[in-house]
């Protein structure tokens, strides 16, 4: 969210709100059915996401699991990321 101004952006709240939302259905669904392994420690918030993936769960299938996720929510947060990049372009020209 370094790059993207959210707060205060409503066309942005969607995908604020859903993104988490699908990450932990999807994190769930794939620990419980024994696609991924359970995690075993818990990682430091300073630690990369695709390291703290592998260290947490002892398995590069964490790792697999968190590139899955970003790619996830850049895909949820790419048409309202075009949608309001689309307003302010139209606002700089005046329109």
């Amino acid at each position: 969210m370094f790059g993207l101004p959210v707060v205060l952006k409503v066309m942005l709240l969607l995908p604020f709100i859903v993104a988490p939302i699908v990450n932990v259905v999807v994190a769930y669904f794939s620990m419980s059915t024994g696609l991924v392994p359970l995690t075993r420690t818990v990682a430091t918030w300073t630690m990369p996401p695709i390291i703290s993936g592998f260290l947490t769960t002892g398995s590069v299938r964490g790792s697999l699991l968190q590139i899955v996720l970003i790619v996830l929510d850049v895909l949820l947060y790419l048409p309202f990321f075009l949608a309001v990049e689309k307003r302010f372009k139209q606002e700089e020209l005046g329109h």
